[in-house]
């Protein structure tokens, strides 16, 4: 490195950790931005697929999330992803001039990654072996998509092809999550006209391994940062009491790491877990390396109560001291003290529902998330329907990938449904009403010659409680007067020809209204059948 100052703090750094923990961590890369605009460039590439390493692995939806934040947030300097080698990510938010403050900061930042790096290295936690795993099938995916994509522009010239594959892995590998096993394929006879035979034959089976990893991956958020943090902050107040520097307090240029909620709630909560050894840091480090998940952590520090009580104390304060982080002359902070209160909500909501649900993997918060919910699928002919329902959280993302994905696309006169897609039914609430919706891969009679010539049928249904009541009217009246409980039941559903091809018992309990939607927006794909798909 041209900068021996750098190399110099990166040497001290190392021997701080040394000397506190006792060992250093081995196995990590550490990439430096001196411009803080090339790093501004990582979080683009994160938030268009999701992580360095390739596109579309597990950290896109959160990043997505947060991506929508981070215009009105500082630029964060600190970037890394737990799996081994542990990937570091560093930038300099300022201009790297000799001055005591930057040298500080560039050493506590090293302090800081070397800390997540041996908890990768070192943790019983399953969280690095698996997101390893993952990273290096995104890379295959990355591949996947890449190769597809270089095959558009040169037989259609299309540039669309990078957003739309992505798109198109981004719904797969979401609906694979949560126990959708069987997507559209294009036939055989589509091979020789089409790009998307061969792609999805690889990468749905890719896609479905990558979910069955990713729901055995602990759940670590918390536990990782209260690590990291135990140990830069230990270290920062032992570099201060020596006086090292001419001041006695942390430099704002360190707000990333802290001023997080996350980071402060996290920390607390180490040492709420260890306050009879807490003159025992390293014992405190040896025993936070023995838990395995977040619950554990929550578990140790007192439980659910405790230290959402601990959240309360902290927020409340954080009022007073966030001010010196992030305040300035402009009114800033006025408009990212609101941002900082919804993290505050997140945390509090991801406490509760842990201790609720006791959920120590990722696939058992699937499994209790109602962000997301799997009520199983109805067989019709054979062709599984599955049936989700999003809540009001979810709706920012996860709905509108599926809508987008699955609507016409348009691109350079070449038209084309999403291929891939399942049919699906999804429940959304929407004000005081709850709407079903259908999004249906539709039937032909001869095989399509190539993915785009199938029909997508769509369909929006309310399923309030005044809706079914004019339905039965409606039904009632055509029939005439009902008088067996299984005719009115009918008249409700609706009748089909082919009403035996229908399997309803792969769905799990619903409500009353859900399943009556379920039934009316199935016979739309039953009635377009019979109409020959028309």
């Amino acid at each position: 490195m041209d900068n021996p100052r750098v190399v110099e703090i990166y040497k001290q750094a190392r021997k701080d950790f040394q000397e506190f923990v006792g060992e250093t961590p081995e196995d990590y890369k550490v990439l430096l931005f001196i411009d803080p605009d090339l790093h501004a460039s990582l979080y683009q590439v994160i938030e268009l697929g999701g992580s360095p390493f390739a596109v579309l692995s597990q950290e896109m939806i959160d990043n997505l999330r947060k991506s929508r934040n981070r215009n009105f947030l500082p630029d964060e300097c600190i970037s890394v992803f737990p799996s081994k080698p542990t990937m570091i990510y560093l930038s300099l938010p300022f201009e790297f001039k000799e001055s005591p403050d930057r040298d500080f900061t560039l050493r506590m930042m090293f302090i800081h990654a070397f800390a997540h790096a041996y908890f990768a290295e070192k943790s019983a936690s399953n969280d690095s072996e698996i997101l390893s795993e993952i990273y290096r099938i995104d890379m295959i995916i990355k591949e996947l998509i890449v190769n597809n994509v270089y095959g558009l522009k040169e037989t259609k010239n299309a540039t669309w092809g990078l957003p739309y594959f992505q798109d198109m892995v981004a719904v797969i590998r979401l609906l694979s999550s949560f126990g959708v096993q069987e997507f559209y394929v294009p036939p055989e006879s589509s091979r020789k006209v089409s790009l998307f035979q061969n792609f999805l034959l690889e990468v749905i089976s890719i896609l479905n391994k990558r979910a069955e990893l990713v729901k055995k991956k602990h759940l670590t958020g918390f536990l990782r940062e209260a690590f990291a943090n135990y140990i830069h902050m230990k270290i920062g107040e032992k570099i201060l009491e020596k006086g090292e520097y001419p001041f006695s307090t942390v430099p704002r240029f360190l707000k990333p790491i802290y001023g997080p909620p996350i980071n402060k709630l996290s920390y607390r909560m180490l040492e709420e877990a260890f306050e009879e050894i807490k003159d025992q840091p390293q014992e405190i480090i040896k025993q936070t390396l023995q838990l395995t998940n977040d619950l554990d952590l929550i578990n140790k520090a007192g439980g659910g109560a405790q230290v959402r009580r601990l959240l309360k104390e902290l927020r409340e304060a954080s009022q007073a001291t966030n001010v010196y982080w992030h305040a300035d002359t402009s009114g800033y902070w006025r408009k990212t003290w609101n941002i900082y209160e919804h993290e505050w909500d997140q945390l509090d909501d991801y406490i509760k529902f842990l201790n609720k649900n006791q959920c120590r993997s990722v696939g058992q918060w699937l499994e209790n998330s109602k962000a997301f919910q799997f009520y199983g699928y109805v067989k019709v002919n054979s062709k599984p329907v599955y049936v989700f329902e999003i809540d009001d959280e979810s709706i920012s993302l996860e709905q509108l990938l599926i809508l987008h994905n699955h609507s016409l696309l348009y691109r350079q006169d070449f038209v084309m449904p999403t291929p891939g897609f399942p049919d699906v039914i999804m429940f959304k609430k929407m004000d005081r009403m709850i709407v079903g919706t259908l999004l249906s891969v539709g039937y032909l009679e001869d095989n399509p010659i190539s993915p785009w010539d199938i029909p997508i049928y769509t369909r929006a249904i309310d399923i309030s409680k005044e809706l079914f009541d004019f339905i039965t009217a409606q039904k009632a009246e055509q029939k005439g007067d009902e008088e067996d409980t299984g005719r009115k039941s009918e008249a409700i559903y609706g009748v089909s020809s082919s009403k035996k091809n229908i399997d309803y018992s792969h769905l799990k309990k619903m409500s009353h209204s859900k399943l009556t939607a379920v039934r009316l927006l199935i016979e739309e794909i039953v009635s377009q059948k019979e109409d020959g798909g028309k």
